[in-house]
């Protein structure tokens, strides 16, 4: 069987999409010996060298957001289907019409059509009128969560039996609490305390970063025996409708000296960030999967996240899960977590079991399953 892989996302790799993108392939291409992987790898994009069993086909493709539409469209799916691919597999919200009746998509989430701030102008309202009609075509849509699922009947009108449920996984690099010695090396690198609260996963404005700094303020109103609060990612360079720059609200607050952004973490060390961490605070609104508090549990690090779209399925009883958007709520429970060192070993307990029930070569296993239904035909 041979399968043709839409690998735009090689463009992006520190983003969810290209992440799920580079884990998922690697674990394909051990997953069986029958079948044979193409990535079809836009120009610009650099591939992982350590990528085996993999074929890697070049598409010349220009840049920008009418680039990306022509490499969807027309780039990705006419050389897939002019190399023989039997399955097409879509990795993101955007297939193609070309080929819909071999296509695989997965869907991370639906956002852009449940946000309106995700979809401004009328180009983005078009795109995602587009995708929303082409994904209806395809042979079979893989969900990261039974809550994305749901969403996609929903909202894009696809019938249940078209969408399979397919978990993603921590990374590799995130599996396992890290060695003491690196979480030294990174300590001293980036300037780390010896405690700290933690937050990494983005700044859109559905993160609530907001309602995160907001609540460590009433923490430290409350008592003196608060660590820093370590915040990490590439800071957007302006707050916009759909990005939020937290560092204007932590001065306001007063807590800026207090608040530690670190700036980008590479895959390699998020390990050591995590274990190190005395919570992992994870209050975004919305999440099609939601991997770092995955992540955050692979490690060890005890979780706070808000009870809200796929966190409860993802955590389970693993973390201490909050109202969503609740500032009171979220300090509430960031203290009682500082004050009771038996449940902060308790969840790092739970999440580590809880973490190990996620893998890539189930997700491969799953997705493999999914590739041959769409090659005999079936959904």
């Amino acid at each position: 069987m041979r399968v043709g892989i839409n690998a735009y996302f090689m463009l992006h790799p520190d983003t969810g999409s290209g992440v799920y993108l580079r884990n998922l392939s690697r674990a394909l291409a051990s997953a069986c010996d029958y079948l044979e992987l193409i990535l079809y790898v836009p120009t610009g994009a650099r591939p992982p060298v350590d990528f085996t069993n993999v074929r890697l086909r070049p598409v010349p493709s220009a840049s920008g957001n009418l680039g990306k539409l022509l490499f969807e469209q027309l780039g990705f799916p006419l050389l897939a289907l002019s190399d023989g691919c039997d399955v097409l597999h879509v990795p993101y919200f955007a297939p193609a019409f070309l080929g819909a009746n071999r296509t695989v998509v997965t869907v991370h989430d639906v956002i852009p059509a449940l946000l309106p701030a995700y979809r401004p102008g009328l180009l983005g309202r078009a795109y995602l009128v587009l995708v929303s009609r082409s994904v209806k075509q395809a042979r079979l849509v893989l969900a990261d969560s039974a809550w994305t699922k749901r969403d996609v009947v929903q909202m894009l009108g696809i019938e249940q039996k078209s969408v399979r449920v397919v978990h993603l996984a921590q990374p590799p690099e995130c599996s396992a609490p890290a060695a003491s010695e690196a979480v030294g090396v990174l300590r001293e690198r980036l300037g780390l305390p010896e405690s700290y609260l933690l937050y990494y996963g983005g700044f859109d404005r559905r993160k609530a970063v907001d309602v995160l700094l907001s609540a460590y303020a009433r923490v430290l109103a409350a008592r003196l025996d608060v660590p820093p609060l370590v915040v990490a990612g590439t800071l957007p360079a302006r707050t916009t409708e759909t990005l939020y720059d937290p560092r204007p609200l932590a001065s306001r607050l007063g807590i800026s000296q207090r608040v530690h952004f670190v700036g980008r973490v590479a895959e390699e060390d998020k390990a050591a960030l995590l274990t190190s961490a005395v919570l992992f605070v994870y209050p975004s609104i919305y999440e099609g999967f939601g991997l770092p508090p995955l992540e955050a549990m692979a490690c060890g690090a005890p979780v706070i996240a808000a009870r809200t779209s796929s966190i409860p399925e993802v955590c389970g009883s693993a973390a201490l899960l909050v109202r969503p958007g609740d500032i009171a709520s979220l300090a509430a429970a960031i203290m009682g977590l500082l004050d009771d060192a038996a449940l902060r070993q308790e969840l790092s307990r739970r999440g580590r079991q809880r973490a190990s029930s996620f893998s890539w070569e189930r997700t491969a296993a799953d997705t493999l399953l999914a590739y041959e239904s769409a090659w005999k035909g079936g959904p």
